[in-house]
């Protein structure tokens, strides 16, 4: 025979152990709560030719085939790197092959200055450092940098188009030199 005394027993026994479960606390009409974040080192960089686009084509004009060198002058008219890396950072540059048309010529025709370059120097296939340590960009903002560009057409070199690709690249300060792109 079921003894009723032992049943409500385990029902409030059970009710009990459920309740125990369940964590109880004081609501009230506002909460805080801690927030915690982490920010990673950030290396980001662009380029920009005469205030055009990220990666805009620099355009020389029409040179002569003179062997005199021309300056094209870094700034808002000229080259320009923008850092918006929150960290230092070291930017890099070289070009692709040599100039491509119908009579190439060396990328040591085309030189340039600007950061921590004071004095022109040659493009090569390879990259060189043109920007050591530089600082990292403003909370909210970025950081501009001219560059300026010279370029000398030998003599005897065919009348038309020429092509080259610069690629500047960024590594944070101390890390090993950029190998691609």
């Amino acid at each position: 025979m079921i003894n009723k005394r032992n049943i409500v027993g385990a029902i409030a026994v059970a009710v009990m152990v459920l309740l125990s479960a369940v964590p109880s606390f004081a609501a009230s009409p506002s909460s805080t709560q801690p927030v915690e974040v982490t920010v990673s080192p950030t290396v980001a960089i662009a380029a920009r030719w005469a205030g055009g686009g990220n990666n805009s084509t620099i355009t020389l004009g029409t040179i002569p085939a003179d062997n005199i060198q021309r300056t094209f002058t870094g700034g808002p008219a000229g080259q320009e790197i923008m850092t918006f890396s929150n960290v230092g950072i070291d930017i890099w540059t070289r070009l692709a092959d040599n100039f491509a048309g119908i009579d190439p010529f060396a990328p040591s025709n085309f030189r340039f200055t600007g950061l921590n370059i004071t004095v022109p120097r040659s493009y090569t296939t390879t990259y060189q450092i043109i920007g050591n340590n530089t600082p990292k960009a403003p909370a909210g903002n970025h950081t501009i940098f001219p560059v300026t560009f010279d370029i000398t057409i030998p003599f005897g070199t065919a009348p038309g188009g020429y092509t080259n690709t610069v690629f500047f690249s960024a590594v944070q300060h101390g890390f090993a030199a950029p190998t691609t792109p």
